[in-house]
Order: C-alpha cells, then structure tokens, then sequence
C-alpha cells in the first residue's frame, strides 16, 4: 500500500479513535406545561463522579410559557432518575408576593417523573429547578449535614 493511501486511513483511524473515546453529551431533562414542551441540557453537570469539578453551562435552560393553575410535568432520563433528586421552584402568590417551595426526595429509580402543581389556582410559576443530588454529604455553615446538587437543570416560566 503506498504511503499517499495510508494517511487517509491513519487520520480515519484517530478520528473513530477520539470519537470513541469522547464523553456522551449530559443527559436533557424535559418540561411540559399548556400542551407544549421544552429540553434543556443541565446548567450544572458533574458527569464525572468527581464532585468539585463540575463544568457548568451558562446556556443551558429552558423557557416555557406556563399559564397560571397549570401544572408542569417534569420527565427525567435514567441518570437523573437512578439517583436522588428533587425539584424547587419559584413563584408569585396571587398578591405578587415571591414563594419558595420544593417537591420531595425522589429516591434511586423511585421515578422518572414528578407534576408540579402550585398551591393556588392564582399562583404563576417562576421557575423550577431539577437537582441530581451528590452522594457526598457536606456540612453547612450552620453544622447540618446536606447533599449539595451535582447537577441541575432549569425552567424559566413565562405567563
């Protein structure tokens, strides 16, 4: 075989080669709210198992008109849903007053779904957001002990 031939097939043969060994992308988590969908990837995503040195991505989110008493249904993939998480979110009372709230623990395959419904019919979403919680504890300032996000993904809502 001549050198001139070989060279395509050696550069063919690095490319499947670092193909091969690149990372798979993070995995997306989706939002549904009014008949309508959004995607995003994580804005945060230690894929690594390295807690600390966690690539974030800025662009990352989804946004997502949600009318007011609607719920949003939340669909996360196996490696979210193989792990704990749960979802906090943001939103307005009926007097504009801003809440805080946060779904329960989802435990290792316990679901890959959860219904976010708000409290009152008035009330209108803000946002909301899906943390995979880190299997290493940390102890907060206040000397509790808690699971810091490993990953999150987040929906910003829109009347």
């Amino acid at each position: 075989m001549s050198s001139k031939r070989l060279v395509p097939l050696l550069l063919a043969g690095a490319g499947l080669a670092v193909t091969a060994c690149a990372p798979p992308p993070p995995p997306e988590v989706t939002f549904f709210a009014g008949g309508q969908s959004a995607a995003t990837g994580p804005s945060l995503y230690c894929g690594n198992g390295q807690f600390g040195e966690c690539p974030a991505y800025p662009q990352a989110g989804a946004a997502l008109r949600v009318p007011p008493s609607k719920p949003v249904q939340i669909s996360v993939p196996k490696e979210v849903g193989d792990k704990v998480w749960t979802v906090t979110f943001e939103y307005r009372d009926g007097a504009g007053k801003s809440q805080v709230g946060r779904s329960g623990l989802f435990i290792k395959g316990d679901r890959l779904a959860f219904t976010l419904a708000l409290p009152d019919a008035a009330d209108q979403l803000v946002t909301a957001t899906v943390h995979r919680l880190s299997p290493f504890a940390v102890q907060n300032p206040d000397g509790t002990v808690g699971f810091p996000s490993d990953a999150t993904w987040v929906l910003s809502a829109a009347r």
